[in-house]
């Protein structure tokens, strides 16, 4: 049989319950003495005064003889409960299953609705501990962190076997570029970067290739002697250095060495050595010279160059040194005059040829360029030492100077070396880009009960709400809404818009909105206003079920004073069963 009672039973039972409550014998038969029962129904658990057989037959919990009903006695334990609801936190006294019900966090029984009790807790994550064994894991919060001297990871984090793996900078190479980044050993690695060591930090020079090494031949009081060391370390001991790569020999200190030029596969490749070592490899010797970008410079190629005077356009073998001089057009590197190389073509630029690892710059047209998989840099462009040069992105810059900021179209590294802050990629200048996000802060919002809710908003957001904005960065504490002083309870009646209610307001604000103020410090429970229907005690203008239920809950909580006497008894129970059950005018079902 289900525990579950059908409505016009239970009511007929509750009626008979009450009927014990006002007319009980002065001295009960045994058996008949009435004594607290514990009934679930749909709605909750309630209690009544029953005899024990009337008890167990509604499959009640008999509480004994003479016990009487409590607030507390049949009801699961309640307490506080936060509820978030439109960015706010709100506090009700409920069971943990209503709180759950509703997604709020239940604080426990017997909590109650205090200054923090729904106060947020603060996020944990993983936290660094070095100890006297080394270092080790816990989960704390940033300020948990702090007390220990820890390093805190962020919130959510957890400890994991590489979190606390010692830190440093890591040198990573990609597309051409190297980038800095603090990471483990271990995860540097795992990226084909050089980890610089634990505890080094991103810096300019940071990444940067150690200087080149080579042979070192210092004259000493015995003699000469040679060591490994950079240029700059060689210069510290007046030695004289043999170039980058090279190496302590036999015959390194002894033989002149230079510079030595060799061409291989089309480029020019420049190595300190000897001269019969220069010549065994077919180069060109440079006594005591230096690998430097002109010691092995070829001289520069010649090409056709068309020439216009007086109409004519007449064809010369120049450089293109030679052939601007004479305000001629280049036609490139090993073209030769013919009858077609100085007529009219399609422009020209440089275009950026890759090719065995190595790039080089042509003259061509745009088509010529293509036909090679290179990259035309536009009509009348040079070949030049930067004209081929990988391209940096660039995006808005915003730089702030005498207290204006102006916004500027750079790449990251002029916008870093300009203070400014950098937007991204190929982002642009607009009246936006620069401009901060407005401040935030405490605003006060009222609440249909007549509290006041603190929210984090901006001064429009809190402004389009109806709040009071308590001004910028404040935040929300116990004391930020204060709600005005002479709060109490203001009755409201029933109109076309909406239904009697109760709500907690000043007696301005209660006399504004056609309320009967009761007094201030007053709360608003099931019996504190009148009703135009005696039993429709919910004010949806209805009587139903719900209304038995919301009843019964205020009578158990002291305030079902439904005849109008002063005291919530057993007479009010039996007087609002009897108006349920028997509907008056104006009242409707």
């Amino acid at each position: 049989m289900s525990k579950f009672r059908p409505l016009a039973v239970l009511v007929g039972w509750v009626a008979a319950a009450a009927t014990l409550l006002v007319a009980s014998p002065a001295v009960a038969q045994p058996g008949t003495a009435p004594g607290a029962c514990c009934v679930t129904s749909p709605n909750g658990t309630f209690c009544v005064m029953v005899t024990q057989a009337m008890c167990e037959q509604q499959g009640g919990v008999w509480q004994g003889a003479n016990v009487a009903c409590t607030a507390t006695l049949c009801s699961p334990p309640r307490g506080a409960c936060c509820i978030t609801a439109n960015g706010a936190i709100t506090c009700h006294i409920l069971t943990n299953a209503q709180c759950g019900a509703q997604q709020g966090v239940w604080r426990g029984p017997g909590s109650v609705c205090g200054n923090d009790i729904c106060a947020a807790t603060p996020p944990t994550g993983a936290c660094c501990i070095q100890g006297s064994s080394g270092g080790f894991c816990q989960i704390r919060t940033q300020a948990g962190c702090a007390e220990v001297n820890g390093q805190w990871h962020g919130a959510g984090s957890v400890c994991g076997n590489e979190i606390c793996a010692p830190r440093g900078a890591c040198c990573i190479t990609a597309n051409g570029a190297i980038t800095c980044h603090i990471l483990t050993n271990a995860q540097c690695g795992a990226q084909q970067g050089v980890w610089r060591g634990a505890g080094t930090a991103c810096t300019t020079q940071i990444c940067q290739p150690p200087n080149p090494t080579g042979a070192c031949c210092i004259q000493a009081a015995g003699g000469v002697t040679c060591q490994i060391r950079t240029e700059a370390g060689c210069a510290e001991v007046s030695g004289q250095w043999r170039g980058p790569g090279s190496i302590c020999g036999n015959d390194t200190c002894t033989a002149v060495m230079g510079a030595c030029c060799v061409l291989q596969g089309g480029t020019v490749h420049c190595n300190i050595t000897t001269q019969a070592a220069c010549a065994g490899a077919g180069g060109q010797f440079h006594p005591n010279a230096m690998c430097s970008s002109t010691v092995c410079t070829p001289p520069p190629p010649t090409g056709a160059c068309c020439i216009t005077a007086n109409g004519v356009i007449t064809c010369q073998v120049r450089t293109q040194a030679g052939c601007a001089e004479v305000n001629g057009v280049w036609r490139g590197p090993g073209t030769a005059c013919n009858n077609q190389i100085c007529q009219p073509q399609n422009p020209t630029g440089a275009c950026c040829i890759t090719a065995n690892g190595a790039i080089t710059c042509q003259v061509r047209t745009q088509a010529g360029c293509a036909e090679v998989n290179g990259v035309w840099r536009g009509p009348g462009t040079a070949c030049n030492n930067q004209i081929c040069q990988p391209q940096s992105p660039t995006g808005a810059c915003c730089i702030t100077s005498a207290g204006t900021t102006t916004c500027e179209v750079l790449t990251r590294a002029q916008c870093e070396k300009r203070g400014g802050q950098w937007r991204g990629r190929n982002s642009v200048c607009t009246d936006q880009t620069c401009t901060p996000p407005a401040p935030r802060g405490a605003c006060c919002v009222p609440t249909p009960s007549g509290g006041i809710a603190c929210m984090i908003l901006r001064a429009a957001q809190c402004q389009q709400v109806g709040g009071t904005y308590q001004g910028d960065n404040t935040v929300c504490s116990a004391n930020s809404c204060v709600p005005p002083a002479g709060l109490g309870a203001c009755c409201i009646p029933a109109s076309t818009d909406h239904n009697a209610a109760c709500v907690r307001l000043t007696e301005a604000g209660c006399e504004e909105r056609g309320g009967a103020f009761q007094g201030a410090g007053t709360q608003c429970f099931g019996d504190t206003c009148p009703r135009e229907c005696p039993c429709d005690w919910n004010n949806d203008g209805r009587i139903q079920q719900a209304d038995l239920y919301a009843f019964l809950n205020s009578y158990f909580a002291g305030h079902g004073d439904f005849n109008g006497d002063g005291v919530t008894n057993g007479a009010d129970l039996m007087e609002f069963i009897a108006c349920f059950n028997n509907v008056p005018e104006p009242c409707t079902r």
